[in-house]
């Protein structure tokens, strides 16, 4: 059984939509971002900062030896035409080319 961390990285503008369902997430052990330089949502972290104090250096081999190309990396989730939330998994390979 594999193990992945669950982070959701969310835009200003989705941070209402985010809040409504932010209990359900923290059940499930979901660590939630927002591309803001700061938030006073509990449960909510701002990230921006963080980003751009970021290493330019390339990870560490040790770090993405488990990694393949079928490797999940991200998923992303639109409202679909139903306005029922859809997601798209997008692999390693999705992302490097």
């Amino acid at each position: 059984m594999e193990c992945f961390e669950r982070h959701l990285l969310c835009l200003l503008e989705l941070k209402d939509a985010v809040v409504e369902v932010l209990p359900a997430l923290r059940e499930q052990k979901v660590s939630v971002f927002l591309l803001s330089k700061e938030c006073d949502t509990e449960g909510i972290e701002a990230i921006t900062e963080k980003i751009e104090k970021a290493s330019d250096e390339p990870i560490p081999p040790a770090l993405k030896s488990n990694l393949t190309i079928k490797s999940p990396a991200v998923y992303i989730y639109t409202s679909g035409t139903t306005g029922t939330p859809l997601h798209i998994l997008n692999s390693v390979y999705v992302i490097m080319s």
